[in-house]
């Protein structure tokens, strides 16, 4: 068996393994969660993170406005941490901590679909010019902001997907 016949082997064996244990994928075409694209009216950004928060979720779910079936809440908080420095107390490094606690309501009813709180953490260096540390806390508030709606619309779709096979 060459090499390449021994992959597509493989591969095939991998998917009928999946297929058995009830494995579907989440984001497959006419799954619950493409409902949402154009259903859900999204937070309103107050910050630079909350901004990059919304874009994530804005280009998964689009946003439809006051219009919307359903409206995501979510509240969220940073901190920072110096966890790098040096003997003359300069820090050289900062962890970014993020947590958003988040829910998707029914506008009609106000009934709450599913919750949630996610946390996640990034790290920046400080060690170059002030210009240079501005924007490497930037850049990582953005990755903070891009991972939290991550994990809100994995678990958005996760629930959904779940919900609809049961």
């Amino acid at each position: 068996m060459s090499s390449s016949d021994r992959r597509h082997f493989l591969a095939l064996a991998a998917l009928s393994g999946l297929a058995a244990c009830g494995f579907r994928p989440v984001y497959r075409k006419g799954a619950p969660s493409a409902d949402l694209r154009g259903a859900v009216q999204l937070p309103e950004a107050k910050d630079p993170i909350s901004f990059a928060y919304r874009e994530r979720l804005r280009r998964r779910f689009g946003d439809a406005g006051d219009q919307a079936e359903f409206v995501l809440e979510n509240s969220t908080k940073t901190s920072e941490t110096g966890i790098a420095i040096t003997q003359a107390s300069d820090v050289t490094r900062y962890r970014v901590l993020g947590a958003t606690e988040w829910r998707l309501v029914r506008r009609e009813t106000g009934e709450i679909i599913i919750g949630d709180n996610v946390s996640a953490f990034t790290g920046y260096d400080a060690t170059s010019s002030a210009f240079s540390v501005r924007e490497a806390k930037k850049a990582a508030e953005n990755r903070l902001a891009i991972e939290l709606a991550e994990l809100t619309i994995s678990a958005i779709s996760t629930y959904l997907s779940e919900a609809d096979a049961s």
